[in-house]
């Protein structure tokens, strides 16, 4: 075999480890704990955070334009503009160029348009880290309990064979 051929085979090894190990390299370098913890939520648990944080962006867009109607629209809410857009063109209206709140509201056709755009953000963005987490290599089994076995050979007094044993320990079973 060539130094080349070695090469390649080795480049392309590489690369199908680095493939099958990014999603553990995502999940535990770069997903923080909090959306960790929510992560790995059941599915109604993910429902009610959603909710939870889709009413509260609401509410807090309210204030906004209970304030300031042509206040420009923060950053932390930049993700409505998506569906304000497909709305817009739906209404076959022009989009804005510079989005306000009262923009946002005006690309909404009720206010539980804006929450279920809200809502579906925050449960889609957990759904995809729970995903995520289902394709990451679970590390630290050792750490969590688990099954160990102590393989071993002894002796038989009075005999001259020699026996091999085993001894299993179930721990956190």
């Amino acid at each position: 075999m060539k130094k080349r051929s070695r090469l390649v085979i080795i480049l392309v090894v590489v690369l199908l480890c680095g493939y099958f190990l990014y999603p553990t390299i995502k999940w535990y370098g770069f997903v923080p704990q909090d959306a960790k913890e929510l992560a790995t939520g059941s599915n109604v648990q993910i429902k009610e955070y959603s909710r939870g944080q889709a009413s509260r962006d609401l509410r807090a867009l309210k204030d906004l334009i209970a304030a300031d109607p042509t206040a420009a629209l923060p950053s932390e809410y930049a993700y409505l503009k998506d569906a304000a857009k497909t709305n817009y063109k739906a209404m076959k209206q022009s989009v804005p160029k510079t989005w306000t709140v009262q923009a946002l509201f005006g690309g909404f056709f009720s206010e539980q348009g804006m929450f279920d755009a809200a809502e579906s953000y925050y449960r889609t963005t957990l759904v995809d880290l729970k995903t995520l987490s289902n394709k990451a290599l679970q590390l630290g089994l050792d750490l969590r309990g688990g099954m160990s076995i102590l393989l071993g050979c002894g002796f038989l007094r009075g005999k001259d064979r020699q026996q091999c044993f085993y001894l299993t320990d179930f721990r956190g079973c």
